[in-house]
């Protein structure tokens, strides 16, 4: 597909999919407007790059995210232009390359190391100097690099682990999919002292998180 088509599908995509799903963040949508969603997934998979629809990554349990549920999942956040960002099982490095476009700094943690490799070349091709993707265990975060103004778990979970919550900045914003008898909710967590405010706000169906760690380690 010729590079004009791509950006004929990008243009389509923010007006078509996502300003008539509610999407009102201008910066994110002229940011979903220049991101290549194309590079993020496998070459015989890219004429779906942006279909509304989640998109299987290579031979792994991952997901390209569809484009308005990602999309619903930022805007929840509210992120700023002064704002560090963390996310949580990013894959390989989509929503990375979207926040560095809204935030001051992003960084990703992802379990899988052949999707973190991915990830750190498609970023050096795409020239984000502001965002990274790191090896690590997404439900211990990254606390070398907190306090966090935003957390966003990519994926639904069926809870947040507390070490999350210890890794956010006084005022920050912590938003995921929790998982509610087979359905979704898109929740906001606002961090105030030691207070974590939860706020249920619309239905969401996002890919599972899934990781090698067991249920039983996630906590409140």
């Amino acid at each position: 597909m010729l590079k004009q088509d791509f950006e004929q599908l990008r243009k389509r995509m923010v007006e078509n999919q996502l300003q008539t799903n509610g999407i009102r963040d201008i910066d994110l949508l002229i940011s979903m407007g220049k991101v290549k969603r194309e590079y993020f997934v496998d070459e015989n998979m890219q004429t779906l790059a942006y279909s509304d629809m989640d998109i299987k990554l290579f031979n792994t349990d991952r997901y390209l995210m569809a484009p308005v549920s990602f999309a619903k999942l930022v805007q929840l956040a509210q992120i700023k232009a002064e704002d560090v960002a963390l996310i949580i099982g990013c894959s390989i490095g989509y929503s990375v390359a979207v926040l560095a476009n809204l935030a001051s700094a992003v960084v990703g943690v992802e379990e899988n190391a052949e999707l973190v490799k991915k990830a750190s070349e498609i970023l050096i091709d795409l020239d984000v100097g502001n965002g990274a993707v790191l090896h690590g265990d997404p439900l211990k975060g990254l606390a070398s690099e907190a306090p966090y103004d935003v957390i966003i778990i990519e994926g639904a979970i069926n809870k947040v682990p507390e070490e999350l919550f210890k890794q956010l900045r006084d005022g920050g914003r912590l938003v995921a999919a929790l998982e509610n008898n087979g359905s979704q909710i898109a929740t906001l967590y606002k961090k105030t002292g030691k207070e974590i405010g939860e706020h249920e706000m619309f239905n969401i169906k996002l890919p599972p998180l899934k990781l090698n760690e067991k249920e039983d380690e996630f906590v409140f």
